[in-house]
């Protein structure tokens, strides 16, 4: 049996996901900033570009790496439910992630 191309990186009871698809990687969640060091490293072996950040909810543990994963991927889009983006601005996040 193949193993599937999503890409789990683990950091204690945390877990983001790293998805490839046809133009790029779509993070699954940042985790929290002591996380994305290891983010980075898991994508950049892929050779492909992250293009997109989906964060399931507002929770520290699924949202707090976004500011560090941002400053690395500028350009790529942010997606979240619209009921948790009061969430983004407490922690004053830089850029406002794209309603979907």
């Amino acid at each position: 049996m193949s193993q599937p191309p999503i890409r789990t990186v683990l950091f204690g009871l945390i877990n983001t996901y790293l998805v490839p698809e046809k133009d790029g990687l779509t993070l699954i969640d940042t985790g929290l900033p002591s996380l994305v060091p290891r983010i980075l490293k898991k994508a950049a072996q892929t050779g492909q570009p992250l293009r997109r950040t989906v964060l399931t909810r507002g929770h520290d543990d699924h949202s707090l790496g976004l500011d560090d994963i941002k400053r690395q991927f500028p350009h790529a889009q942010v997606m979240m439910h619209p009921a948790d983006l009061h969430h983004l601005k407490r922690l004053n996040i830089e850029k406002n992630p794209t309603r979907s």
